[in-house]
């Protein structure tokens, strides 16, 4: 969901019935109906819920749909990209992989403030980041044996993914930065500049691990794959069998060998227990299990885990840093915070680098919404 979310239900449904007379010009009787915008998700785009009914050559159809919207203005992202997710999702459509069926993409802000694309609205819960879901939530209100089944599913889910054609799906190109780079190198660089443009002010536990990864920058990668990049459980919904019903979220799509997002797991994972205080629930495997996993599932080795653990921790090191100066603009949390500096993932980084851990009190982007 949106770091804040701007658009209400009424001006939505007005607004999506009108729009959705654009997209079905011989259907009549449009309403749209069920208006949900989530709250507890993510920090980036804006996600409206809602149900719409038409009726067209004497038949009536009703379709639960997803709008997900770019942010009005700056947000949690130095760029976004609607168009490539919704090119990522039409391409995925046609695989056993399971994503939302994309319906249509809207580049014109007038109809709801903000380019927006409208997906197949797919049955599921999502596991909770706001409070994280290792905390409280129905999660936890799980046996055992469920949760076991749910990380179990949501780890073959991402393998699966994996192990899809990019040549084939056309997508072999996508994500963020130049594309005169490939892989990692386009990663790196893309990711200088979102700290440049992120942080007001210089953060050292970054830099540091900045220089670490040019300097470290493995020679063996192997081939790549598509790159979910914020590849975690709590972007996918979990459907009441414990199925991964969709994966979602493809804002930080691109394209590099497996432990990209591998990396990025394991350091959620971490982040989401161990990070704000946590136990990982009972029935998760520990992250160097859920590897060994992954690698039974797809027969890959992974390979240079501490390198992408440690990307992964910049990434987020600098998401909580923009998300910090979001807060602050929105008056969440005082101006003299150090939340940017010293928070869980900072933390987490450090102790990978073997860097003293930021010390002082923060606040955090968890309740402050």
């Amino acid at each position: 969901m949106a770091f804040a979310n701007k658009i209400t239900q009424g001006e939505a449904q007005s607004r999506l019935e009108t729009w959705l007379g654009t997209k079905l010009p011989h259907a009549n009787n449009i309403t749209v109906s069920e208006i949900e915008i989530p709250k507890g998700g993510g920090l980036s785009a804006e996600s409206v819920m809602f149900s719409a009914r038409w009726n067209k050559d004497g038949e009536t159809t009703n379709q639960k749909f997803a709008a997900r919207i770019e942010p009005e203005g700056e947000g949690l992202f130095m760029d976004y990209g609607l168009e490539m997710e919704f090119q990522v999702l039409k391409a995925l459509h046609l695989t056993p992989v399971p994503t939302p069926r994309p319906f249509f993409l809207e580049t014109d802000p007038r109809h709801l403030g903000s380019p927006f694309f409208v997906m197949e609205r797919v049955k599921g819960r999502v596991a909770p980041d706001d409070p994280p879901f290792t905390v409280e939530g129905w999660v936890l209100d799980l046996t055992e044996e469920k949760r076991s089944q749910m990380a179990d599913n949501a780890i073959a889910a991402l393998a699966l993914l994996h192990d899809q054609d990019i040549e084939a799906l056309g997508l072999n190109d996508v994500g963020h930065g130049d594309t005169s780079k490939v892989a990692v190198d386009r990663l790196l660089d893309y990711w200088r500049k979102f700290y440049s443009w992120a942080l007001p002010e210089p953060q050292p536990i970054i830099e540091h691990a900045l220089d670490w990864l040019d300097a470290n920058l493995p020679d063996n990668l192997g081939p790549s794959v598509l790159s979910w990049g914020d590849a975690r459980i709590g972007n996918m919904l979990i459907d009441s069998d414990m199925s991964v019903s969709a994966i979602i979220d493809w804002e930080m799509v691109a394209t590099g060998p497996r432990e990209i997002d591998l990396g990025w797991w394991i350091f959620l994972l971490k982040h989401h227990s161990q990070g704000v205080g946590a136990p990982l629930p009972s029935g998760f495997r520990s992250p160097e299990a859920e590897i060994v996993h992954y690698e039974e599932l797809t027969g890959h080795k992974a390979r240079n885990l501490e390198y992408f653990e440690t990307l992964a921790g910049v990434r987020m090191c600098i998401l909580v840093a923009r998300a910090a100066s979001l807060l602050k603009i929105a008056r969440h949390i005082p101006e003299d915070s150090q939340m940017a500096l010293i928070n869980p993932a900072s933390t987490l980084l450090a102790e990978l680098l073997d860097l003293p851990a930021p010390s002082g009190d923060s606040d955090y982007y968890i309740g402050k919404r």
